[in-house]
């Protein structure tokens, strides 16, 4: 075999001696690689967050393998208070994604993100070159396919509080957008005591769930985004304690207007809103407000339905109401409300005020009416339960302003209201024709100053004051003391001294002074036909209202001086003799020097009556002096209409013995 025929073997041989020798090359050298693949991983893990922008941070890297790799544990920000803390962390990539910058899935057990809000806005602390809105991360940004969150816990600080959000949250990335879907569509929602200045918010846990139905939503936002909540306790203290407001609000509502995130409108629904201090709750309540700019927490709002219903063991008011909308921020809340019948949907009052939440104190003033009553339309009672009963047929009108203030967990209120020919009906009396002004130091419950003065222009129970007018004042019991009602009566007047009408009772005691009446003019009134007189009269009537019946106790009316009492009626000429003759006979112009009547029992049945009179009839035994006493239970002027008098009624006595017939 020549040289020639052995070279190509030979060569050969070299190219695989050179292959193999490279081959243990690559073959040490990845060696090496694997070996020391947790250092340079770890390396790169440093770099990669290094360039995101992050200076203080730790991990733990326990395991790389071809296709995962995990680290025990992520810490970011300071040591003692870190921004983020991540219990586990898997990651999932291909080698060959992965020199790409690609990751499949990274899943994050136990993370924990620590923020804030402040005036400046939300801020992020370390986290903020990763998070904030703007940030430039081209130079680390690294696409990833899936995100799992298990057990993620985001604690918001505000200058109010804390709000925390939880939950297990499954992201994927699409064509540089984030798609977010929650567990169950759900995330949980809670507070600590919030504190926005003398108000605090009880701590509250509820779920935010993603509403209409969606699954997901999309990151950065491309619309509106909605969630809403199932049951939503919120429980409102002042700054002693003090609960100042409940709620179990069935369903809140949160919308966002655009993408920015910016804009935000909460829907509120419940039905069951009760303030404890005031005795007050409200049902059927929405509620929307519209923060323009949520970062400063600070939103128009408007209440679009609440009926009040007062609690207390007296009703105050009837069922009212309320519609109207205000502003609400962290230092104040703004309110213009109206106030309707709940029946009739009739505008009661307009509302307006102010609540100073630093100060824990506010102020409203109420434009009450103009309010109508006529027998056919409202009435008082729609108004003031405890009037049921107490007031009926009311008509005239009313009208006035209120003032409310509320301050270290206290409420005072006062008002002015005008009444104009008011006319109502009581069990005993009609009156007709009330006006003037009451001025009240309190409306829950109502209580006037002394002096109050209306008034009146008929009073008919039986017999009719006219012209009129009442002062009193109104206890906290609801009690109306009368101190003084003085009426035109018979050419003299009648004076109510002193009275307490208590609601609810059965039983009201007053005392009627009559002063100077013309004798004649009073006979006039009563219509006793064939009766005329003269004279003067005085005297005091007490009169207790039992269950609607006047009940007269020991009433005496006396002559102030001499005057005349005269009774010419039918059938008087056909009485016989006796002594009910010779009594018509005297007072057939009987001139007397004193007269005193003496009245008990109920006024509106029958009257235990004494009449006693002093004096002559002229032409009687030559004016000789009698005294005539009559004692009688019927009303004496039924006796005078009917001319009958019984001998066991009356006698007549001269003044050395009685008269015999």
């Amino acid at each position: 075999m020549t040289d020639d025929a052995k070279k190509p073997p030979q060569r050969m041989m070299r190219v695989l001696l050179i292959a193999l020798l490279l081959a243990l090359f690559f073959a040490t050298l990845v060696g090496y690689g694997w070996s020391v693949r947790r250092d340079l991983m770890a390396g790169q893990i440093r770099v990669a967050l290094a360039n995101a922008g992050l200076e203080d941070f730790d991990f733990q890297l326990h395991d790389i393998g071809l296709s995962k790799a995990s680290l025990g544990s992520l810490r970011v920000g300071d040591e003692a208070s870190p921004d983020l803390t991540v219990d586990a962390l898997l990651v999932h990539y291909n080698l060959f994604d992965l020199a790409d910058g690609y990751l499949e899935a990274v899943e994050l057990r136990a993370p924990h993100v620590r923020a804030g809000v402040d005036e400046r806005g939300v801020n992020y602390g370390s986290l903020a070159p990763l998070l904030a809105a703007g940030g430039d991360s081209t130079s680390s940004s690294m696409a990833i396919g899936n995100v799992l969150l298990r057990d993620a816990l985001v604690e918001v600080s505000l200058p109010q509080g804390l709000v925390s959000v939880g939950g297990n949250l499954d992201l994927r990335q699409e064509g540089g957008r984030w798609t977010i879907e929650p567990e169950d569509r759900c995330i949980g929602v809670s507070t600590r005591l919030l504190q926005v200045g003398a108000l605090q918010m009880q701590p509250v846990s509820t779920d935010l769930c993603l509403s209409d139905e969606e699954t997901y939503f999309g990151w950065p936002l491309s619309g509106p985004l909605a969630f809403q909540t199932g049951g939503f306790p919120v429980v409102l203290a002042g700054d002693h304690g003090e609960v100042l407001l409940t709620a179990d609000l069935d369903n809140v509502r949160l919308e966002t207007e655009d993408e920015t995130l910016t804009a935000v409108k909460i829907f509120a629904r419940g039905d069951e809103v009760a303030l404890p201090g005031f005795a007050v709750r409200a049902r059927e309540v929405a509620l929307l407000a519209r923060f323009d700019d949520f970062n400063n927490i600070s939103a128009n709002w408007a209440l679009e339905n609440a009926y009040v219903e007062d609690l207390s063991s007296l009703p105050r008011f009837g069922t009212l109401r309320l519609v109207g909308d205000g502003i609400a921020s962290t230092q104040a809340v703004q309110f213009d409300l109206l106030a309707s019948d709940a029946g009739s949907l009739t505008l009661l009052s307009s509302l307006v005020g102010k609540y100073d939440i630093a100060k824990g104190a506010g102020n409203a003033t109420a434009m009450i009416g103009p309010l109508s009553f006529s027998e056919s339309g409202m009435q008082p009672q729609q108004l003031v339960p405890s009037l049921v009963g107490v007031l009926t047929n009311v008509v005239g009108s009313v009208q006035g302003v209120g003032r409310f203030g509320f301050q270290n967990g206290k409420l005072s209120s006062s008002a002015i209201m005008q009444l104009d020919d008011i006319g109502l009906s009581t069990a005993t009396a009609r009156i007709e024709g009330v006006n003037g002004k009451i001025a009240f130091d309190n409306l829950m419950p109502p209580v006037t100053a002394p002096g109050q003065t209306l008034a009146v222009k008929l009073i008919d129970a039986g017999f009719q004051l006219m012209d009129g007018t009442v002062a009193f004042a109104v206890s906290r019991s609801g009690a109306v003391q009368i101190e003084k009602a003085h009426w035109p009566f018979a050419g003299g007047s009648i004076v109510l001294s002193s009275g307490v009408i208590e609601p609810g009772t059965t039983t009201q005691d007053l005392v009627l002074d009559v002063e100077a009446v013309d004798l004649g003019a009073l006979i006039g009134l009563l219509s006793l036909d064939g009766v005329s007189g003269s004279g003067l009269v005085s005297g005091r009537v007490p009169l207790s209202i039992r269950d609607g019946d006047p009940i007269i106790t020991d009433g005496r009316l006396t002559t102030e001086g001499p005057g005349t009492l005269s009774y010419i009626g039918e059938g008087t000429g056909a009485i016989g003799e006796g002594q009910s003759a010779l009594l018509f006979k005297a007072l057939e112009n009987f001139q007397y020097t004193g007269l005193t009547l003496s009245l008990d029992g109920n006024a509106q049945d029958r009257l235990n009556v004494k009449l006693s009179l002093q004096g002559a009839n002229p032409a009687l035994y030559d004016g000789y002096p009698f005294a005539i006493n009559i004692n009688t239970e019927a009303s004496f002027a039924e006796l005078l209409r009917s001319a009958t008098l019984g001998t066991n009624a009356l006698d007549i006595i001269r003044q050395n013995g009685a008269v015999k017939p």
